[in-house]
């Protein structure tokens, strides 16, 4: 019982973390596109790449508003009442990791992309952060383990 609420806490920094990296790799190539100049202009202001990071702002700002309710959810469970996650919390926590996962894997796969060749060297720090994302799909269960076991838990 304990090494699986501990699964839950390990689950649940991923997910905060994932969407921290990601906001931080849209920051980081927002300000690459604005120095980055090719056929005249910033590449930033491209309309194609202003639209893909726009979504993608906006993806993130969903995923971390749902990770702050599971961090809520966790907080009060854990802290204020002093008692074992419940199902619900246990639930929301690993859908948290399979969104935070799978948005992290698209931003920082856009960003190096929008970095064009330079983004996959490892001097830019875009190269490691679409390299180190692939972690979060994989650490504390898999994607595939976290759909697995959330269909469980929800009698699927």
């Amino acid at each position: 019982m304990y090494l699986m609420q501990n699964f839950q806490t390990e689950r649940l920094v991923a997910a905060v973390g994932a969407c921290a990296g990601a906001r931080l790799s849209l920051d980081y190539s927002v300000a690459y596109g604005r120095d980055r100049v090719a056929f005249g202009k910033p590449i930033i202001k491209r309309e194609v790449w202003q639209h893909k990071f726009v979504d993608l702002y906006t993806k993130v700002e969903m995923a971390q508003a749902f990770v702050y309710k599971c961090v809520d959810h966790y907080n009060e469970e854990r802290y204020v009442k002093k008692v074992p996650l419940s199902f619900e919390t246990v639930k929301l926590i690993s859908m948290a990791k399979i969104v935070a996962g799978d948005l992290i894997s698209e931003v920082t796969d856009t960003c190096l992309q929008f970095h064009g060749g330079w983004g996959y060297i490892e001097e830019y720090p875009i190269a490691r952060a679409w390299r180190d994302q692939r972690l979060i799909r994989l650490g504390g269960g898999t994607t595939e383990t976290m759909r697995y076991y959330l269909a469980k838990l929800m009698n699927l």
